[in-house]
């Protein structure tokens, strides 16, 4: 047997070092597991909400473009809900309009932001920075937006801030809270 190196017996078990190196990796696993969990079970996941905001910008953007008709991004920042809407009638109304609204008028297509993530603020070059109650983002039928922000924020305090470019519609991520600047 100790001729070959190999132990004809029967194993009667594994070696500490083996058990080490098995415990190593099965901690090395559930550690990143639970950094990747962190943020689904405590809330306040930034990224999810940065995406489904994200995606449905480009979905209004797209049905705007393509049906040549302006899209509406209606955002309930008390609320922390957003919707696809059709645009009022009021020719008067501006790109990105503050609007009173009863909080049970949300509808049944409205999404909801993760739990644990909220509306900070949002705003439009040359508007007002608004922190609380409606918003309307319109997409023109050319395809077309004001540049808009939206930052949205974590139980945590950490925040990301939605940048709407106007021309490509092109949604850009910065970190914490950016203010409007000139074009």
């Amino acid at each position: 047997m100790w001729a070959t190196g190999w132990w004809r017996g029967r194993s009667e078990g594994f070696t500490l070092l083996e058990l080490m190196i098995v415990a190593v990796i099965l901690g090395l696993f559930w550690a990143s597991a639970g950094i990747r969990l962190d943020g689904a079970i405590s809330g306040g996941d930034l990224g999810l909400a940065a995406r489904r905001l994200s995606g449905e910008i480009r979905e209004l953007r797209g049905r705007a473009a393509h049906g040549h008709k302006e899209q509406v991004l209606v955002v309930h920042l008390t609320r922390n809900r957003y919707w696809p809407s059709e645009p009022r009638d009021d020719a008067e109304a501006s790109a990105f309009e503050w609007l009173n609204h009863a909080d049970d008028s949300i509808p049944g297509n409205a999404a909801a932001l993760p739990r644990g993530v909220f509306f900070d603020r949002a705003s439009v070059l040359g508007e007002e920075t608004r922190r609380e109650g409606l918003a309307e983002i319109r997409f023109f039928a050319n395809g077309c937006v004001e540049r808009s922000l939206l930052t949205i924020r974590n139980e945590k305090g950490r925040s990301l801030t939605l940048e709407i470019h106007p021309l490509t519609g092109r949604v850009e991520l910065h970190e914490g809270t950016v203010e409007q600047r000139a074009a």
